[in-house]
């Protein structure tokens, strides 16, 4: 995909994901998790929805769409992967 220097795909338990990934050590939420444009369906007349119509209706645009809008995509600054553990360090 264009601008897109190396992407990964992995498949993890909700449980696993929820305790590694979406919480900290403590338990709680981590701060800024969903910052980025989390997407879901918000009615017909909604400005994220149009936008993903636009997106699918553009020719170089909808080549990015599945790695933009399916499941759950993690924007990283680092990923290290080292046998079946994968490491991601977050924008700061």
């Amino acid at each position: 995909m264009p601008d897109v220097r190396q992407s990964y795909l992995t498949i993890i338990s909700a449980k696993e994901f929820v305790e590694k990934v979406l919480t900290d050590e403590t338990g709680h939420m981590r701060p800024r998790v969903f910052d980025q444009n989390v997407r879901h369906f918000l009615g017909d007349d909604n400005n994220v929805n149009n936008d993903i119509r636009e997106t699918l209706q553009d020719a170089t645009r909808r080549n990015r769409f599945a790695i933009l809008n399916n499941g759950i995509t993690i924007v990283a600054s680092k990923v290290s992967r080292m046998g079946n553990t994968m490491s991601v360090e977050i924008f700061k």
